[in-house]
C-alpha cells in the first residue's frame, strides 16, 4: 500500500515537472536562451526524479534488513567512482556542459537503484520472515 502511494506520488511529481516545465521556468525568468536550456534540463530532471524516488523507496527495506553498511558502500561506489567521473567526463571532455553533469549523476542514481533492487531480490524473504 505504501509502496503504491509512494510510486504514484513520484510519478505524478515527475509528470508535473515534465509537462509543466515551460510554465515553471517562465515563472522564474523570461530570458529566451536560459528558458530553452532550463526546459531541457527540467525534462532530464523529471526523469531523474523517477529513478531517485524509486531508489529512496528501496532504502526502507534495506534499513529494515540491517543492510545500511552495504547500502553505504553501494552509494559511495555509485556516486564517487561512477557518477562524479562520468559527470566530469561528459560535462568537460565531451563538452555537454550541464547536461553532462545531469546525465552523469542520473546514471549513478540508476546504477544505485539497480544495485539496491538486486540486493533486495537476492534475499530469501521466507527466511527473513522467520
Amino acid at each position: 500500500m505504501i509502496f503504491k502511494f509512494a510510486a504514484t506520488s513520484i510519478l505524478l511529481l515527475c509528470l508535473v515537472l515534465i509537462f509543466a516545465r515551460t510554465q515553471i521556468v517562465q515563472f522564474f525568468t523570461e530570458d529566451e536562451a536560459l528558458t530553452s536550456m532550463t526546459e531541457t534540463l527540467m525534462f532530464v530532471l523529471g526523469c531523474s526524479f523517477m529513478v531517485d524516488g524509486m531508489q529512496a523507496i528501496h532504502h526502507g527495506p534495506i534499513r529494515a534488513l540491517g543492510l545500511q553498511k552495504r547500502a553505504g558502500y553501494i552509494a559511495i561506489s555509485c556516486y564517487w567512482l561512477l557518477g562524479l567521473p562520468l559527470a566530469a567526463l561528459l560535462a568537460f571532455k565531451c563538452n555537454f556542459g550541464v547536461y553532462g553533469l545531469m546525465a552523469g549523476f542520473s546514471s549513478a542514481s540508476l546504477v544505485e537503484l539497480i544495485s539496491y533492487a538486486l540486493v533486495l531480490l537476492s534475499k530469501d524473504w521466507q527466511k527473513v520472515a522467520e
